[in-house]
Parts: C-alpha cells; sequence; structure tokens
C-alpha cells in the first residue's frame, strides 16, 4: 500500500492497524480475541498474520496480504502490570522491570526512556543515592502509568473487543466523540503525554460517562 498516515481498520472478528516505516516496509498490527490465542503460533504464523489484513473494509488490504514478510511476528496479551513502587533500598526499577503498560498503545520504549532521564537526573543531582533520591521519580511514574492505564484501557474496550455487541458499543462511542470531541480525552494521554491531559479525564467518574455510551 502506499501512503505515509497510518490507517486503522475493523475487520469484525479483528482489528489492525498499518505505519508506514519507510522504504516501501510498513509495521502491521493486529487485535483479536483472546479466544484465539493461538492463532499465530507455529509453523506459517507470519503468513496467517499477512493473510488476515485481507479485508473488503480496509482499502488496498490485498497488498498487504500479498506482500514480503521482512521481520518476525510475535502476539502479546493486552494487559498491564505494575509493583506498589520501583525504589528499594539498593534498587531502582525502570522500564518494564517497574511494570509495563498495555502494549495496545504502544509507549514501551517511551515509558522506558522517560524512567531513564528521571532517574538519571536525580542521580547526577546528588551524592546521596538513597530511597529518599527516587521519591519523586517514584511518585510521578506511579500517576503516569495509572492515567495510560486508564487510556489503555479505553483502547482495549473500543479497539479490541468484538462481537455485535462490541461494534454496537463502538460505533455509538464514535457518534458520541463526534458531538462531544472532549468525550474521552484520556486518549490524547498516549499522544501528548499523560501529563498534560486534564485530572478529571482519568476519574472513575470520567470512566463510568464513557461506559454509559
Amino acid at each position: 500500500m502506499a501512503g505515509g498516515g497510518a490507517e486503522h481498520g475493523d475487520g469484525g472478528e479483528r482489528a489492525v492497524l498499518r505505519l508506514p516505516a519507510g522504504g516501501g516496509r510498513h509495521r502491521l498490527y493486529l487485535s483479536y480475541g483472546y479466544d484465539q490465542k493461538g492463532r499465530f503460533s507455529g509453523e506459517g504464523a507470519a503468513a496467517r498474520f499477512l493473510e488476515a489484513f485481507r479485508l473488503p473494509s480496509v482499502p488496498g488490504s490485498a497488498a498487504i496480504a500479498a506482500g514480503t514478510i521482512a521481520g518476525p511476528c510475535h502476539s502479546v496479551p493486552n494487559q498491564s502490570t505494575w509493583v506498589d513502587s520501583p525504589v528499594r533500598d539498593g534498587a531502582v526499577l525502570i522500564g518494564d522491570a517497574a511494570g509495563f503498560n498495555d502494549p495496545i498503545v504502544g509507549q514501551g520504549l517511551s515509558i522506558s526512556l522517560r524512567d531513564v532521564r528521571i532517574v538519571g537526573e536525580l542521580l547526577l543531582g546528588s551524592d546521596d543515592w538513597g530511597p529518599a533520591l527516587f521519591a519523586p521519580y517514584a511518585e510521578e511514574r506511579a500517576e503516569r502509568m495509572r492515567r495510560l492505564r486508564f487510556a489503555a484501557r479505553l483502547d482495549a474496550v473500543i479497539h479490541a473487543e468484538f462481537g455485535p455487541e462490541a461494534t454496537a458499543r463502538k460505533l455509538r462511542f464514535r457518534e458520541a466523540r463526534a458531538k462531544n470531541p472532549l468525550l474521552g480525552l484520556a486518549a490524547a494521554a498516549v499522544m501528548v503525554g499523560p501529563e498534560l491531559v486534564p485530572a478529571e479525564a482519568f476519574t472513575d467518574e470520567a470512566w463510568a460517562e464513557l461506559m454509559a455510551v
């Protein structure tokens, strides 16, 4: 497929995403139900993965299905993990070791790089490397990850649940979002940074409003 922008499509029991990587290459992502967890395992997994992109609802998808495999094919569950605190006497956890976010919003590397920056600046700014030094990091990371979990959970509900009920909910959400662009503002956290989105977008009340759509 030609073009420079990301494309998202809905195939009923799966959702697909294409991200151009330059030089005629594309990164492909596909969400599907956990009941099909072995769908892209074993011999021929990558070829079956490509074929799954052949969708009437996605223009040009036949070109993707006929593409040449240029990299590995992996499946991961959309789940999040975390620890109560990434700081202990003699140890500071960063990146996935401190807890990772649901990969559906693709923030793994960004989370790790911010962890490195914050911890690195704290280390360079003090000779006392005791647990107290890293309290600001632990506090910032806890809130950052809470907000990203909220955003990822919303993305999963809208784009990674399937069946008639889920499809109807998706359509209702799109219609409601068109009337009120601030609905689901938490989703912007993965694009602009979770700290730049108002705190009220991540409350229980905000979630209840979203699920009532």
